[in-house]
């Protein structure tokens, strides 16, 4: 009978402690947003329930599981200490019947098997349950999660004998909070691209969204050489040509400069004062038909800047620098192709950024993103104050180059294939022959082929 009662009393224990250990492998995995996420799953489903069943919505829990998460403390404590004591009274009950049945033998055997029993029952078998089965084992475990936080005597004595823990460990730092940083955001929904969660398009897409959070209107900008201005004395029909011939239908109008920028004029206004025109043969001219301009600093973070755009209704904005100069132009289209990738109309040219003419060796568009040549090249981009690969070779040399002009960065070699004045239109890139170089290489020569680089759209 003392065997029977005593087999009872160890399943009893045992049990215990894997479903004590259950509860903080589950709640130590199991993250603030992840928590908030199941937390408004479960309030829909009892909303529903509560419609269908009484007409009118359930009350929603005391204690969210986010509220649990986000003082673990409250739910560890109590659990880890009930847990210990029933291992404790398991090893101790053990090893007492042990010493009086058994010899010294018999007593480090019954702690061997004990040891290997706590080790698979309340160790390996919760922890598993808890990491691959979170959420589901968060909902089960929920309700007695609660009654443990509430349970006050039990947490108190928990906090007081963690207290010397918390005052020797060290610091919180940030991201210890189990607050969500945007990496893990990334990292989260390339793993659930992996596993067939979600599209691979979908899980780019969020990327994208997280890099344009932090991306500032310069990066996205048209350039003041490559806009495409008409006069503010420029007649109706002189301004539809230059439509025409550029294929934009929003145009800024200047005066004596560039930097004299009156406003801008839209194709549909042109049209309506040529064909309405007194008489209309287009001596109307773009002042007529001017429309104010909005000016933005080439600093500001394009999310806000499409949002106001969103607001104002406006699909062009004048970027300008920290002297008041134009820097250039950035469209609504420019914003969008940010998150979806390049959108190509009717005029616009089949120009590549990026060209492959061999083993290793690349063409680069001048005005392309240096970030993107970076992943091209798994290369690491020294600081410095430029967004382009044209800005980039400009700033490693420490000139403007002539045509054919090489320089080394971190393994490759890039020349500069075509310039036009003072600007790079295209970079040829191939792997360095020597070692690496830390600083810009004397002048040389490179053949390779030369590739199309047009101005880009605005409008």
């Amino acid at each position: 009978m003392n065997w029977v009662l005593g087999a009872v009393a160890a399943a009893i224990l045992l049990a215990a402690a894997m479903f004590l250990r259950l509860i903080e492998a589950t709640f130590v995995r199991l993250g603030r947003a992840r928590a908030s996420g199941l937390d408004e799953s479960n309030g829909s489903s009892e909303r529903h329930n509560g419609d269908r069943d009484n007409g009118h919505a359930s009350a929603p829990p005391k204690a969210s599981l986010e509220q649990l998460v986000a003082d673990r403390e409250i739910v560890l404590g109590p659990v880890s200490l009930l847990r210990v004591l029933a291992q404790v009274t398991l090893v101790g009950g053990v090893t007492w019947i042990a010493a009086n049945r058994t010899g010294p033998a018999g007593i480090i055997v019954a702690m061997a098997v004990t040891a290997i029993v706590l080790f698979g029952v309340t160790e390996a078998m919760p922890r598993r349950w808890g990491v691959e089965a979170n959420d589901r084992m968060a909902r089960v475990l929920a309700p007695v999660a609660r009654v443990l936080a509430r349970t006050g005597p039990l947490a108190w004595v928990a906090r007081l004998l963690a207290f010397p823990a918390r005052a020797v460990g060290p610091a919180a730092t940030q991201g210890d909070s189990g607050e969500v940083t945007e990496d893990e955001l990334v990292a989260l929904a390339s793993a659930a691209a992996q596993a067939s969660l979600i599209e691979d398009s979908e899980a780019e897409l969020i990327g994208q969204i997280m890099e344009l959070g932090d991306t500032i209107v310069r990066e996205v900008m048209v350039p003041r050489p490559d806009m495409v201005t008409v006069g503010l004395d420029d007649s109706v029909a002189d301004a539809l040509e230059r439509v025409i011939a550029s294929g934009f239908t929003r145009l800024p109008v200047t005066a004596a400069s560039v930097d004299d920028l009156r406003g801008i004029v839209l194709a549909k206004d042109l049209v309506a004062a040529y064909l309405h025109g007194t008489p209309p043969d287009g001596s109307v001219t773009c002042a007529q038909v001017l429309r104010p301009a909005t000016f933005v600093p080439e600093t500001k973070r394009v999310s806000d800047l499409m949002r106001e755009m969103q607001e104002s209704k406006s699909h062009l904005a004048i970027a300008v620098d920290e002297y008041g100069g134009v820097a250039g132009l950035v469209t609504l289209e420019d914003i969008i192709e940010e998150l979806v990738g390049e959108i190509a109309d009717e005029y616009d040219a089949d120009e590549a950024l990026i060209q492959v003419v061999g083993d290793d060796a690349f063409l680069f568009s001048g005005r392309l993103p240096a970030s993107r040549l970076a992943e091209v090249l798994e290369l690491r981009l020294p600081d410095g104050d430029w967004d382009t690969v044209g800005g980039l070779v400009l700033d490693r040399m420490g000139h403007v180059p002539v045509t054919g002009e090489t320089t080394e960065l971190d393994g490759w070699c890039l020349s500069a294939l075509e310039v036009a004045g003072r600007r790079i239109n295209l970079v040829g890139a191939r792997p360095s022959a020597g070692p690496h170089s830390a600083g810009p290489d004397s002048a040389g020569s490179h053949s390779a082929g030369t590739g199309g680089s047009g101005p880009p759209g605005a409008g």
